[in-house]
């Protein structure tokens, strides 16, 4: 059980540098209301 939580927060933070190399990526080019739905999503994994 704990072995898998392990598994998921790595998970979850390879998933967060992802997303933060993506908001870099693109920056405000992207729909901004997209952006912080998807951002809503993320905080309450």
């Amino acid at each position: 059980m704990k072995k898998a939580y392990g598994n998921m927060k790595k998970a979850y933070g390879n998933m967060k540098k992802a997303y933060g190399g993506m908001k870099k990526e693109y920056g405000e080019r992207e729909n901004p209301y997209r952006m912080t739905d998807y951002q809503h999503r993320m905080t309450d994994y």
